[in-house]
């Protein structure tokens, strides 16, 4: 790794090791899968990157709003019908009309979209940059469809924290050039409800989030060298609910059987730890004094996992349904499971 993505450092922090399997994995990879939750986001950075780069008058919107939004769904083979994903995607109405009173009211001073900002450990593309002609002045701003505060008890409490990284880790080259952390400002703007934040870091700030990510640079290269690259896993539910690497990542399974309540949709079963009811296909997972049903099991797949358990296999389970406040699961449509090499382990 030469420099780190500032959109990458929070899905970073997360899990290391997940980081790094999913660029390599993902870097030659052809076919893209549509994730409707996301989709949009790319359809409106890519529209406000137009407008900027080639400013045209509002009421040519919907033309290119439908020539964007047509050129990305190309990426997608299984997509064909434009009427189907504009009912599909949520918010869509919403969020575009929302973009097109963003562009409406757009007054930017030397701007700069999809801007590359490189520096020493850090490589990536701002969303809008802003610096007066022959001044140490900068203005970032990092646009958002979605929510940018967390909530407590119905109040904003803060920005999110992966976003103010986001921007600090941008921030952070202007500083390393030596712009003087009150000439650098860092903007955030929330489409879905118009919300625009502004705020600057400190010299100290800076300071250590630089030496935090020298650390971070050091030890990956560390691991990756010495090939002890599962030590750089930190398994949890939200890092790993979503992760592609799970079939094959020895501490994972071992922080699965050790703390299986701590991931309510993913279960590792063996000939220690489970007890299999023929009757009712189910399944009981025993550990310590905390038993955990998985029921609504097909028939098959009951009998598989039975089999590959007998013959002292390991098999995890993920995409279970968490029943709330019990200590069942239900098997879905969505469920998956796949016999693990416990040889390695």
């Amino acid at each position: 790794m030469e420099k780190f993505s500032p959109s990458k450092i929070d899905f970073i922090e997360e899990c290391v090791l997940r980081y790094l399997k999913h660029n390599n994995t993902h870097k030659h990879q052809g076919k893209k899968t549509f994730n409707k939750d996301t989709f949009l986001g790319i359809v409106i950075h890519a529209v406000i990157e137009d407008f900027i780069n080639s400013p045209y008058k509002i009421t040519k919107f919907e033309e290119r709003w439908d020539s964007i939004l047509t050129k990305n769904l190309k990426d997608f083979e299984e997509l064909n019908n434009l009427e189907i994903i504009k009912y599909h995607v949520p918010y869509y109405v919403v969020k575009k009309q929302q973009t097109k009173k963003l562009l409406h009211k757009l007054k930017l001073k030397n701007p700069k979209a999809e801007f590359t900002i490189s520096g020493s450990i850090v490589f990536g593309k701002s969303d809008l940059v802003e610096q007066p002609k022959f001044q140490k002045k900068v203005k970032i701003t990092d646009f958002k469809t979605g929510p940018i505060w967390d909530v407590r008890d119905g109040y904003c409490i803060k920005i999110k924290n992966k976003f103010a990284t986001q921007l600090k880790t941008y921030a952070l080259v202007y500083w390393e050039k030596g712009f003087k952390p009150e000439n650098i400002v860092c903007v955030l703007h929330g489409l879905s409800k118009d919300e625009l934040v502004q705020f600057t870091f400190t010299e100290k700030e800076y300071k250590e989030h630089k030496s935090f990510l020298c650390d971070l640079k050091y030890k990956i290269a560390d691991c990756t060298t010495n090939n002890n690259e599962f030590s750089l896993a930190t398994p949890t539910s939200m890092a790993c609910k979503y992760c592609d690497f799970i079939y094959s990542c020895v501490p994972f399974h071992k922080t699965l059987l050790a703390k299986p309540s701590e991931f309510e949709s993913m279960q590792l079963i063996n000939s220690k730890n489970s007890a299999f009811d023929d009757q009712f296909l189910k399944i009981e997972i025993q550990k310590n004094e905390n038993k955990t049903t998985i029921q609504k099991i097909p028939n098959i797949v009951y009998h598989q996992i039975k089999e590959s358990v007998n013959d002292n296999h390991a098999v995890l389970l993920s995409n279970l349904y968490n029943i709330i406040n019990s200590e069942t699961k239900n098997w879905t449509r969505f469920t998956h499971f796949k016999i693990i090499n416990w040889n390695n382990h």
